[in-house]
């Protein structure tokens, strides 16, 4: 009897991981590129960058995958991320530090004041088109949008598949 109740249960949880995966497979999943050969010389400062933001790339929730999958974009903004998720946002706040220190050093050599960065938004961006208009899959950037409409930041998270 408890056999049996066993083999019922295992076979009730295959049947229940098997729908699941049916309904969320597929078209769901973010086709990601490997991570740009640029991000491990001159570029390494924002190798660690890349590296987190592939990886909540990667961990985007079904609902936030298919508005990437079908707008291109998905926005989050930085209040609303400072609530929801202090890991990243914390993340994105020592990103911001270390750009803002970066560019005062080079305004101050000139004599000139540094601006403050303000943080409005968070958002990944799937690029469908290279740089001669070609189609390209499996490309996205990582942007920093600042409040007074700049980008404090758009690495490329992967190259084409």
């Amino acid at each position: 009897m408890i056999r049996s109740s066993a083999l019922t249960l295992l076979s009730v949880t295959l049947m229940a991981v098997t729908a699941f995966t049916q309904g969320c497979g597929g078209n769901s999943a973010i086709e990601l590129g490997s991570k740009p050969a640029i991000y491990s010389g001159e570029r390494a400062d924002q190798s660690q960058l890349v590296d987190d933001m592939r990886a909540w790339l990667k961990t985007l929730g079904p609902e936030e995958t298919k508005s990437l999958q079908e707008t291109g974009r998905i926005v989050f903004p930085y209040e609303e991320l400072r609530k929801s998720d202090p890991v990243r946002a914390q993340m994105i706040e020592t990103y911001r530090k270390e750009a803002e220190a970066r560019v005062a050093e080079r305004m101050k050599a000139r004599g000139e004041l540094a601006p403050i960065f303000t943080v409005e938004s968070v958002s990944f961006v799937r690029l469908e088109r290279d740089a001669r208009g070609r189609p390209i899959r499996g490309v996205y950037e990582f942007r920093i949008n600042l409040a007074d409409g700049g980008i404090l930041s758009n690495p490329q998270l992967s190259d084409p598949l």
